[in-house]
């Protein structure tokens, strides 16, 4: 989808300024997205945009109409900077949320500081650095960077010859795979071949496919799509590649749906590893409810995992706001962190909501009342001095049957 029809589809337009004087009624409340427009993963704004529908039904936030406007981060630190200046700055947003890398997310969190405007980063980091740790930052997921290094940290003890394959963001991926050579060095085994450049999806056969078979790999660990992995090994196999050698996907599950909707063979990836946080279960009701909404909103899957995190991090926006009482910075920022854990209150006065709840998370809130959104996976639980959700472990699950979700939990990795 090009970003101009995405613009058009969507409605976005972006946020206010943070500061304490409030917008006149009649004006709409914006809330800022960073996604990097040339490339799929703009399509997960549609995330950010179900919940702006979901709190328009019910009368909006604070009153006022919520619109959400998508500007081009570009998976670069300047190019997010200067999105992030045009939302708060020329259209008045008053949040922002996104940065897929650490990258995007610096240069966005410098606007945010200088004009007051609390930012949620969808993605995850191993921490926020010094510069970027006040009351405005917070992430929804867990770091990537440990589920790689814990990954690396499996194939050094399990695997005699390692292999990595990862796509290529700028920055991020660095110090991704950084963190798997170092981890599966220090248990024993160094990965034997890594290419962190990775095409997501113009595959070239005959150039990617030849360096990993000469490498001969016992284990590949692939941070990849679906559907680039199924085209991995069925050319693994046709080229005479050894049976034995296991394949591990990182950081997502395998979707039956986007293989089919590929037009690859499905079952070739059946007895695959997948390795991912224990919050990203699509098992569990609340995915299924927000996967629902997706279907019925747009007629497509949701592209896994970034809608997730990009609604659960527009919905705690949305939920502060309106806890808060106020669109004022800090009152906003600590009300996000009010509503994204649990205190230990009576029921009466705090209650847990999934994504599947909004309606009535959003309802408990305008009560005056305390709240604890569990997100999409009904697991997140904000830590105030990490300011990220974590859990640290990896879960590893075998695929036996993609095309009955039939699934073998094999073990979990600790992190210490």
């Amino acid at each position: 989808m090009k970003p101009n029809q995405l613009l058009r589809i969507v409605l976005l337009t972006a946020l206010s300024c943070g500061c304490a004087e409030e917008l006149p009624p009649e004006e709409p409340l914006r809330i800022g997205v960073l996604l990097p427009t040339d490339s799929n993963i703009s399509q997960n704004v549609n995330g950010a945009a179900m919940v702006a529908n979901v709190f328009n039904s019910l009368g909006g936030v604070l009153g006022r109409r919520v619109e959400i406007l998508l500007r081009n981060s570009g998976l670069r630190p300047d190019i997010a900077r200067e999105g992030a200046r045009e939302l708060v700055e020329e259209e008045g947003a008053v949040a922002l949320v996104g940065g897929t890398t650490w990258f995007e997310y610096q240069g966005a969190y410098t606007i945010a500081r200088d004009n007051g405007v609390p930012i949620i980063g969808h993605a995850g980091w191993p921490t926020f650095e010094e510069e970027t740790a006040d009351g405005y930052a917070f992430s929804v997921r867990p770091s990537m960077e440990m589920v790689f290094a814990l990954s690396g940290r499996y194939a050094g003890t399990r695997c005699t010859r390692p292999a990595l394959l990862s796509i290529p963001i700028e920055g991020t991926a660095t110090s991704l795979v950084a963190s798997f050579e170092r981890e599966s060095q220090e248990a024993g085994n160094a990965p034997v071949f890594v290419n962190d450049n990775t095409p997501f999806f113009l595959f070239d056969p005959d150039g990617l496919v030849p360096p990993l078979l000469d490498a001969s790999p016992d284990c590949v660990f692939m941070f990849i799509s679906s559907s680039s992995m199924a085209e991995w090994r069925t050319e693994w196999n046709a080229r005479g590649g050894d049976p034995t050698t296991r394949w591990f996907i990182i950081n997502e599950p395998l979707s039956r749906e986007s293989l089919i909707s590929a037009d690859v063979d499905a079952e070739v990836v059946n007895g695959s590893f997948e390795i991912t946080p224990p919050i990203v279960d699509t098992a569990r009701p609340a995915w299924a409810e927000y996967r629902n909404r997706h279907l019925a909103l747009y007629g497509s899957e949701p592209f896994y995992p970034w809608g997730a995190m990009l609604y659960d991090a527009t919905a705690l926006t949305l939920l502060g706001i309106e806890s808060a009482g106020s669109t004022e910075g800090g009152a906003v920022s600590e009300a996000i962190a009010r509503v994204s854990r649990f205190d230990g209150a009576g029921a009466a006065m705090e209650r847990r909501f999934d994504s599947g709840e909004l309606e009535a998370a959003l309802t408990f809130v305008r009560e005056g009342k305390d709240i604890d959104y569990r997100g999409v996976y009904n697991s997140m639980d904000f830590d105030p001095v990490t300011r990220r959700v974590e859990d640290r472990r990896v879960v590893i699950t075998e695929v036996v049957d993609i095309l009955t979700d039939e699934r073998r939990q094999v073990d979990v990795v600790m992190q210490e």
